[in-house]
């Protein structure tokens, strides 16, 4: 092994193992207490994200190009740069795999919905017993409506979630510190909202609830078809 290599492989160990919300840099959290500190800002981030750029450039093209290395070896979960803690890494790689299923092996969302409404016909048992066509035409509808609800439903519905915490909270001081009288320290003070707004809070919440419940009934579903998604 040469001094290249040695250094390629250092930094893959590096790279995967700081790609997480307690990422480190020659020792230092990129995302602790040294933050916002001005050494961190305008050097540690800048060269940390430098080699962590190149390191995802290299992989992408292994993924792009090279097949096998994506179906074995790299999920690309589509989760956004930075922070991210365990359990969105869950759901963005489940919904990654669940992705490439559908998109990759079975040709696209129109090729599956075509070939699950013909194991839906009779006659269709050509393709085994009945029981166990039945069953893989369940899981396959089971697929595409999970599918369906990623790629559709819970994108809008996140939309519109920030839209409302934009609309309450953006450009807006909710929170103002009011000086004690007579002493050091300030207390907190937050805004009353019209009736209209508490309405649109609540909206808020209950949008956010709803994703909640639905990101962990669609894991399970999911998991409830995972042995019947092969080709």
């Amino acid at each position: 092994m040469n001094n290249i290599e040695r250094i390629l492989g250092w930094w893959r160990w590096n790279v995967n193992h700081y790609n997480s919300s307690g990422a480190k840099f020659i020792g230092i959290a990129i995302y602790g207490d040294y933050h916002k500190a001005w050494w961190s800002k305008w050097f540690l981030q800048p060269v940390f994200y430098w080699f962590q750029d190149f390191y995802n450039f290299r992989l992408s093209l292994k993924y792009r190009f090279f097949p096998s290395y994506r179906k074995r070896w790299f999920i690309d979960t589509g989760a956004h740069r930075g922070w991210n803690d365990c359990d969105t890494l869950i759901l963005h790689a489940c919904m990654a795999i669940l992705c490439m299923y559908l998109e990759d092996e079975c040709g696209g969302e129109v090729e599956l919905e075509k070939f699950t409404k013909e194991l839906e016909q009779p006659g269709s048992e050509g393709y085994g017993p009945r029981e166990a066509v039945d069953r893989q035409s369940f899981t396959q509808a089971e697929a595409l409506r999970i599918y369906r609800w990623w790629k559709y439903t819970r994108p809008q519905e996140k939309k519109k979630h920030a839209e409302l915490v934009n609309h309450l909270y953006g450009g807006k001081r909710r929170m103002r510190f009011v000086k004690e009288e007579d002493s050091s320290f300030s207390r907190i003070v937050f805004d009353k909202m019209t009736d209209q707004e508490e309405a649109m809070r609540q909206e808020m919440h209950d949008l956010e609830e709803k994703i909640y419940r639905d990101e962990k009934q669609m894991l399970i579903d999911l998991m409830e078809i995972r042995t019947g998604l092969w080709t």
